[in-house]
């Protein structure tokens, strides 16, 4: 019998992706089952996107630098690299495309395919 894991999660979130990879990696080996649930941590941000030097504006680049230390140290030991986002998207369309996936039966994979290709986090997966 399967252990059912319910992660909410959002496409943007480095964090989020690198606990989907954590999971993904330790399905086969406890019989995980993911019961994925979307949420969108930045209703605020515009449809077609923003730099990412306009959020948080009073962030200098050092603390910015180091937040993506943290996150890239977070995503070496799970085993991939993740890239600084150039733009920071909306994710509410691929979240809603994510739930006619899950209702298809394709809802992991679909989640891999976006969490690659999302622009924010756009991961350089070294596996």
């Amino acid at each position: 019998m399967a252990l059912k894991i319910k992660m909410y999660s959002d496409f943007i979130c480095p964090f989020c992706y690198i606990g989907f990879e954590v999971f993904r990696k330790l399905k086969p080996e406890f019989d995980l089952e993911l019961d994925w649930r979307g949420f969108q941590i930045h209703p605020e941000w515009p449809a077609e996107g923003m730099q990412a030097s306009e959020w948080r504006n009073g962030m200098d680049a050092n603390a910015r630098s180091a937040v993506w230390d943290r996150i890239q140290t977070m995503a070496t030991a799970a085993g991939f690299e993740m890239k600084p986002p150039e733009i920071l998207t909306n994710s509410r369309l691929s979240l809603e495309a994510a739930e006619f996936a899950k209702e298809a039966g394709a809802g992991e994979a679909f989640g891999l395919a976006i969490y690659a290709a999302n622009a924010p986090s756009c991961p350089s997966i070294v596996m």
